[in-house]
């Protein structure tokens, strides 16, 4: 190989280093998850948590959950609905008719969020 052709080339590896880099780097998944109750007080974070072990996954390495409770205050439910959409999170677990109906009202609320 030539000089020149090497240069070349090892200048080109430089430039793409670097993006094949970042390309490989995936963002760590972000679940949120709200109740209206305490921590500890329901089951379905536990069995949340036991269904993605399963799958591989392990909180605080390839997976982030964000928690919020309402303490038993269901107005407290949209402004913890709406924290949680602030963070960008991947995935919003609602378990209960309730939360899911407060969170399908705050989506509808968010609409130029809930696209992009």
């Amino acid at each position: 190989m030539r000089r020149r052709e090497f240069i070349t080339l090892l200048g080109g590896l430089a430039f793409v280093w670097p993006l094949a880099a970042s390309a490989q780097q995936r963002a760590i998944p972000r679940i949120g998850y709200i109740w209206s109750g305490t921590p500890g007080a329901e089951m379905s974070i536990a069995g949340l948590r036991q269904g993605l072990t399963d799958r591989g996954y392990v909180v605080g390495r390839n997976l982030m959950i964000e928690e919020r409770y309402a303490e038993g205050n269901p107005h407290r439910i949209p402004v913890l609905i709406d924290q949680l959409l602030a963070l960008s999170i991947d995935v919003l677990v609602t378990p209960g008719t309730p939360i899911t109906l407060a969170a399908s009202r705050s989506m509808i609320r968010r609409p130029s969020d809930a696209q992009s």
